[in-house]
This record gives C-alpha cells, structure tokens and sequence, in this order.
C-alpha cells in the first residue's frame, strides 16, 4: 500500500484516525489477529507519513468493523498494536475520579477463543473473547446472563490471546461492585484507570526472579503492558494495590487501598494516545510536537456535522435538525423503530462527542 504524505486535504474519506509508535516502514501491513491465525485487514484505510516520520492510519470506516477493537501492525518481523476502539465512546468513564459512588469498574479479563478454531465448521471460530481470571478452588460460573443486566461494557484496549481492560457497569452494580473491587482472589477489577495500570505493573514483576511466577495473569499483564510499550513510571504515583499489599503482610490485602490517588495527566495523555480517534485534531493533542491547525479543527466539526446529516436524510424525519440537536430529532423517530432508535442515539452521540472534542481544542 502507497503511503502518502500526510496532508489534511488527502483525508476526505477518513473516519477514524491512530498513530502508530514504532513502525515507520512504508511495507508496514495490518492483521486481525484470530486464534487461528493472523488475517490480513483489507477493509479500506490508508497511511500517511507525519512530519515527524511517524505514520498516521486512516480508516475510512467505523461502524462497519465496530466489533473489531484491535489489530495488528506487521512489518518483516516487527509487530506493533493498533487500537481501532474509538476514544469518543470512553469519554464519559475513563476519567470519573477515585470516588466509588455509582460507577462501573476497570477489568482485567483474560483473552481466550470463544471458540476451539479446530471446529472450522463455525462461523464464529475467529474471535477471541474476555475471560475472568478465577482463583485456585474457583470454578467457572455465568456472571451475565443477559444483556439487560449491562448498563455500559467498553473495551478500551484489547489484545487478541493476551488481555482485555474493560470497563463494565452492571445494573445491579450496587450488590457485585463491592465484591470484585475488595474480595477478589485474584484481583483485577479496579475503579481508576491508574489502579488498574498500577496493579498490572505489580502483577507483571512476579514474573521476573526472584518470583518467576508463571500464573496466567503474571504472565499476560507483563505481555499486555510490554505490546503497548507501558512505562511503569506513568503510575510511581498510585500506592500499592493489592498484589504488593500482600506481599507486605498485609492482612487485608484483597481490599482496595484506602489511599489510593486520582488518574494523572501523564498516564491519560498515554492511554488517550492508545486509543483510535474518530476526532483528528484530538489524536494530535496526544503528541506536543504537532502544532494542530484551524483546518484540522473545522475538518472534524464538518465531517461530523456532515455525517449526521446524511444518517438523518436516511430515516426520513422531516424537520430542520443539525447534530448540535440530534436528541430532538430522536423524539420523533416512532416507538415501532425501537431499535433503530437506539442505534441512532448511540451513533449521533459519538458524532457529537467528536465534535465537541475539536472544539475543545479551539483556541488551545
């Protein structure tokens, strides 16, 4: 694939946006990472080179690979992860402060195939699915047993065979919240974005010596957080979490830390910077050496504003309506398209969030 320079006017079908770290190679190639085997990703996107030499991909589509989250980047020997789950649909969780009040929790969730890929008969033998990692005596059992009982499930990074973090709230997160934060025998479910990178970096030391652990959580967090080059620097801040805590004798070491502190500015930067981005401008806010521009601002607001307004000609509500008041129009969508209704919310709510993500920038 052609790589080109990267200009703003080059990306007038671009949809979603992320920026590879380390690959800079124009022979640079992306796969959907399966259990069994890596396919290559041949829905259309494009790569363009930034001033700087890295390379920006721009997929010209979302919602038609929404259930893709990850992919793979290749490059002779060289393999990089690529996020293709927009950071637009994270926005109102990922930074909600250290309170446990009515809020859904970070996971840690293993990264197994839902399906034995031996059964090729199978539509569904390509996936890899989120997994709790259970204690020694605990045996498996059904934690959902229907979508009703979801308020929200994100995935924020997702890496095919080796781990999920998740946010997930519950409708009867009241009763299970305080189990799985404070009771947990293998603790992965935290309430901050910087608890839950802290106690992967506490669970991924047990695999060095003199520990040399080889349980399967050890050895997946120090996988997850070496594929996206974490730095544990990023959470020196946070207190022990509970792998340490016991570790120091502490007795009750299964809770969460009473002293725990608030994401900061370095550790979202890095995660935002992890994420895809349906907003370009707010990718480029990720790395200071790019100075965003007026165009890079208005191309995001017209694009969102124009991709409202062709799904709003297609369900045939008559009435003037802009993204700036999506919600209104929603009200007229009719209780028998219940479904294409919900749908429409949850799309032009994206939308909106992008937009406003680059007007935040304006002036900046």
């Amino acid at each position: 694939m052609e790589t080109q320079f990267y200009n703003i006017n080059n990306l007038p079908n671009a949809k979603l946006f992320y920026m590879l770290d380390s690959i800079t190679d124009d022979s640079v190639k992306l796969f959907r990472r399966t259990p069994a085997g890596d396919e290559e990703f041949i829905n259309t996107h494009d790569f363009h080179r930034m001033p700087d030499g890295r390379l920006l991909i721009a997929f010209h589509s979302y919602w038609a690979n929404r259930i893709t989250h990850s992919l793979v980047a290749k490059c002779g020997s060289q393999e990089e992860f690529v996020n293709v789950q927009p950071f637009e649909r994270i926005v109102p969780y990922w930074n909600t402060g250290i309170s446990f009040d009515d809020k859904g929790v970070f996971c840690f969730l293993d990264s197994q195939p839902i399906h034995d890929p031996k059964d090729e008969w199978r539509c569904d033998t390509t996936s890899y699915g989120p997994l709790k990692y259970l204690g020694k005596d605990e045996q498996r059992r059904t934690l959902l047993s229907e979508l009703a009982q979801i308020k929200i499930y994100e995935p924020i990074i997702s890496i095919g065979g080796v781990g999920n973090i998740v946010y997930l709230h519950r409708n009867d997160d009241e009763i299970i919240r305080d189990s799985v934060v404070n009771a947990e025998e293998v603790p992965a479910f935290t309430v901050t974005l910087s608890e839950m990178f802290r106690l992967l970096t506490e669970w991924a030391t047990l695999a060095e010596a003199p520990f040399n652990s080889t349980d399967s959580i050890v050895l997946d967090a120090r996988e997850f957080l070496n594929q996206i080059s974490f730095d544990g620097s990023l959470v020196a801040d946070q207190t022990n979490m509970q792998v340490a805590q016991y570790f120091l004798g502490n007795t009750d070491a299964r809770r969460r830390p009473a002293d725990v502190v608030d994401n900061n500015q370095g550790l979202l930067r890095f995660v935002k910077s992890k994420m895809a981005h349906m907003s370009l401008a707010n990718l480029l806010s990720c790395y200071p050496e790019y100075e965003i521009s007026d165009a890079e601002i208005q191309f995001d607001i017209d694009s969102a504003d124009q991709e409202f307004i062709h799904e709003f000609t297609i369900t045939k509500i008559e009435g003037d309506f802009s993204l700036d008041n999506y919600e209104d129009a929603l009200d007229l969508i009719p209780e028998n398209r219940a479904k294409e209704k919900e749908f429409y919310k949850f799309k032009w709510g994206l939308l909106k969030r992008k937009k406003d993500l680059a007007l935040a920038l304006v002036n900046q």
